[in-house]
């Protein structure tokens, strides 16, 4: 977490937007990493984890850089995930999904695809709509 948080106060001193976004990012994906890990005080949550990732994907968002914004949405959708909001979760990685299918980023698409499957799947109902998504694909 330390070398997230330096690349972030990095990037807030040199007024870089697009560090402060991969920084943000970086902190959002440590958090999700520490949510097991060490003492039980010390630990990160999903919502930790979401809020950073949020952060990250305004940024992107307005820098115009798809790819960050979707890579970050797509991490804010695994929080959603662990948080069991499964509505939400689904709903960012959709957008994810939307945002890798515009730049046709195939390898992206396919990490959206595997949270909306896995939303489908603790839902109970993996088969629905996820076919539909699939042939939207190029």
């Amino acid at each position: 977490m330390a070398a997230a948080q330096e690349l972030r106060a990095a990037a807030l001193r040199t007024s870089d937007k697009e560090g402060e976004a991969k920084a943000w990012h970086a902190i959002a994906t440590v958090h999700l990493m520490l949510e097991y890990e060490g003492p039980v005080a010390d630990r990160s949550t999903p919502n930790d984890a979401a809020d950073a990732a949020d952060r990250a994907a305004t940024i992107y968002r307005e820098l115009g850089n798809r790819t960050g914004e979707g890579t970050a949405l797509n991490t804010m959708a695994q929080a959603r995930l662990r948080q069991n909001k499964l509505g939400q979760a689904s709903k960012v990685a959709e957008q994810a999904l939307g945002i890798f299918r515009e730049k046709g980023e195939t390898r992206s698409m396919v990490k959206a695809l595997e949270l909306i499957v896995e939303v489908h799947t603790l839902q109970s109902n993996p088969r629905q709509d996820c076919k539909q998504r699939i042939e939207k694909s190029p």
